[in-house]
């Protein structure tokens, strides 16, 4: 949950937040660091739904921001749900702005309110307070949550800061449905082929980085602008219709990095989430083929 070191009476939070210049969190290829690998469950539905649980609760990814009102202060995040038994869920949550700590969840649906619980560090123990619980709504498309977050404080703690007592919100929104892992040890086949001599296996490495949205010129339900990189700008073409958002990115006006190799076009597709602030969806090299993730706070 929003990560403060614990037992620490400072307030030491890792804020890697939002700029005021609708800044976006991405992930990228082309980097040496990469999110850890999900933690494998020892047992997993073989469906990718279950009886009770609504279609937004089945075996998924979620995106998903966590903010304190006050402080302007916001953290995202990844949860994915890697297991279901009856209207219980469990899985993993990631927080790429924390160190990429990592920690397990275990939960509850009843109708439409969700109930979960952040209990145990699989990386990063000393930049995440546990436990943390999330009571929320989910919507009737079984795609987006949103609701509260509380902690337990450190019994010795003396931090009175309206930080510190603050209860942050949440929001979640369903990115992806994932398939049943195969269970290798059912195979019929005794032999492993995928480590054979000879054999090249082509791979990829994410992180996170950030730009930031530079809207120009506006009609009707388009827009154009500018997007800059670290390393480079941009430029783009958007559209909006309802909650939809989609933007190409098309064509590079300025290069600090002469010999980096950018590849254009880049196409994001996103929902537009106005009562939580929040820009969420993927992209990718067309319309048909996802690279990553990415969040605009607006």
């Amino acid at each position: 949950m929003i990560k403060r070191k614990k037992r620490k009476k400072k307030n030491q939070r890792k804020n890697k937040s939002s700029s005021s210049d609708d800044q976006i969190k991405t992930k990228r290829k082309n980097s040496n660091s990469t999110l850890p690998p999900t933690k494998k469950t020892k047992t997993e539905t073989t469906d990718n739904t279950s009886s009770g649980l609504a279609p937004g609760l089945c075996l998924s990814k979620w995106l998903g921001l966590c903010s304190y009102s006050k402080s302007s202060n916001s953290f995202a995040f990844q949860m994915d749900i890697l297991q279901i038994e009856g209207k219980k869920f469990s899985g993993t949550i990631q927080w790429p702005s924390l160190n990429n700590a990592k920690t397990k969840f275990r939960g509850t649906k009843q109708n439409d309110i969700i109930k979960f619980e952040e209990y145990e560090a699989l990386t990063g123990a000393d930049d995440v307070q546990l436990p943390s619980t999330y009571e929320g709504k989910l919507n009737s498309a079984g795609t987006m949550i949103s609701g509260q977050v509380t902690t337990e404080q450190d019994d010795d703690s003396d931090d009175s800061s309206s930080a510190s007592l603050e209860i942050p919100s949440f929001h979640l929104d369903r990115i992806e449905v994932t398939a049943p892992k195969k269970d290798i040890s059912s195979s019929s086949s005794s032999s492993d082929d995928t480590f054979l001599p000879g054999k090249k296996i082509v791979g990829s490495i994410i992180i996170e980085q950030s730009f930031n949205l530079h809207i120009k010129k506006k009609k009707g339900d388009t827009f154009e602008g500018t997007i800059k990189w670290p390393t480079y700008t941009s430029k783009f073409k958007g559209k909006v219709q309802n909650d939809t958002m989609n933007l190409d990115e098309y064509e590079i006006v300025k290069q600090k990095v002469p010999d980096e190799k950018i590849i254009l076009p880049r196409f994001y597709k996103s929902k537009v989430d106005k009562k939580n602030n929040l820009i969420a969806g993927d992209f990718g090299p067309n319309v048909n083929q996802t690279q990553g993730t990415f969040t605009m706070k607006i």
